[in-house]
């Protein structure tokens, strides 16, 4: 996940073993939802942008990745 701290995007890299959908959501300190999107993954190596975070305050989130199989969490400064 790139990049880390981030100011108006961050990219993910992911490897979907089929074709599926990914629902991502960031959450800020509170855990208040502060950004949803899904996109499409198809078999292989998935680049996925997650753009429109310029206007969050500077601070620790949460993104949080769910593509049916599996749940992950990962730590994002801005």
């Amino acid at each position: 996940m790139l990049p880390n701290p981030f100011t108006d995007y961050v990219k993910l890299k992911a490897n979907a073993g089929r074709t599926g959908m990914i629902h991502i959501t960031i959450y800020d300190g509170t855990g208040r939802v502060v950004k949803t999107q899904q996109n499409n993954l198809h078999p292989g190596i998935n680049y996925i942008m997650v753009g429109g975070l310029a206007s969050l305050s500077k601070g620790v989130y949460i993104m949080q990745t769910d593509n049916g199989a599996e749940k992950t969490q990962i730590k994002l400064i801005k």
